[in-house]
């Protein structure tokens, strides 16, 4: 029997297509019915997308059904969805520029995370009266995250981000099916404090804790000057724009919507590795002061000298093949 994905998943609800997904986790074959899947937020295509290729990394036979039929088709052509999955189908339609519209998925590697960032700092600051200002202060954040969610989960990671005009929001979505939070505190000397996944997701959370203690000597991250900032700025942005922000790591999920609530919790359902999806209200990014000053005051002059220069070049090589 195919596994009917639903037609629409919003981000707030993001946590349906998890539970769903977890339901049919076997190594068992399985097909995948995409016929009525029509409006998706990034949140959920990252989600699917990294949870589709955990399986078939892992050896599970999948097939898939009902593309031709699904409402979204061009859409997540256009993105890229089918080609990081080994989809390869003609596309009937032009590809336009994604502009300031949507950044298609791409799959993070460390050397490209500044650029990553960057890009989607463009289309997140490009209906704000300030979008330089602004656009840099993303652009920290961002590459925060992204070096985060990265580094904590040790797998290949993916992003996507869509800008909704109608709705006046923008959605970012980071994930990947790799170690998860909770694995990436081992051989540390918080192991033993943090032996379950919403304990582990709690301590990443504080401020400096992935730089100061998970950032390797050498290796691919040796070169990045995380300072660890990234999750608590996100904090701040979100209360600033009204946004929401959900962080999930096997079992464990932290969910904030804008000023008013913050909590963690236990679920039945699980997200192998890290998942985070954050959205902004574009009609709320006003004044980015506080933010900005708060990480003026705890980083490097050195280090915002970097920051300046990731947007010298505006046409940036990122890697959005399979």
């Amino acid at each position: 029997m195919p596994f009917i994905l639903p037609p629409t998943i919003h981000d707030a609800l993001v946590t349906r297509l998890l539970r769903r997904l977890t339901a049919v986790d076997s190594d068992e074959p399985l097909t995948i019915d995409f016929s009525r899947v029509g409006f998706y937020e990034p949140g959920a295509v990252i989600a699917l997308l990294t949870r589709l290729r955990h399986w078939k990394e892992k050896g599970r036979q999948l097939s898939a059904t009902g593309i031709r039929q699904s409402p979204s088709k061009r859409y997540l052509q256009r993105i890229d969805f089918f080609a990081h999955l080994g989809i390869h189908l003609e596309e009937d339609f032009e590809r336009l520029p994604a502009q300031s519209r949507f950044v298609e998925i791409c799959r993070i590697k460390n050397s490209q995370v500044n650029a990553l960032a960057s890009k989607v700092a463009r289309c997140m600051a490009s209906q704000c009266e300030e979008p330089e200002e602004i656009r840099s202060c993303f652009a920290y954040i961002l590459g925060e995250l992204i070096a985060n969610v990265d580094q904590h989960s040790g797998g290949a990671g993916f992003l996507s981000a869509q800008h909704y005009p109608d709705k006046g929001s923008i959605h970012v979505a980071v994930g990947d099916c790799g170690v998860g939070i909770r694995r990436s505190f081992e051989g540390t000397h918080l192991e033993e404090q943090l032996r379950t996944p919403r304990a582990a997701l709690e301590k990443a959370l504080e401020p400096t804790v992935s730089s100061a203690l998970l950032r390797p000597p050498s290796g691919p991250y040796q070169g990045r000057n995380n300072r660890g900032l990234g999750l608590s700025m996100i904090s701040k942005l979100i209360s600033e724009t009204h946004g929401q922000f959900r962080l999930f790591t096997e079992n464990a999920v932290y969910e904030q919507i804008g000023d008013v609530s913050f909590k963690f919790d236990e679920t039945s359902h699980t997200h192998p590795g890290t998942l985070a999806s954050l959205s902004i209200n574009t009609d709320e990014i006003t004044n980015f002061n506080e933010v900005i000053g708060e990480i003026s005051n705890r980083v490097e002059p050195s280090e915002l000298d970097e920051w300046d220069e990731m947007f010298e070049s505006p046409k940036d090589e990122l890697d959005s093949s399979p």
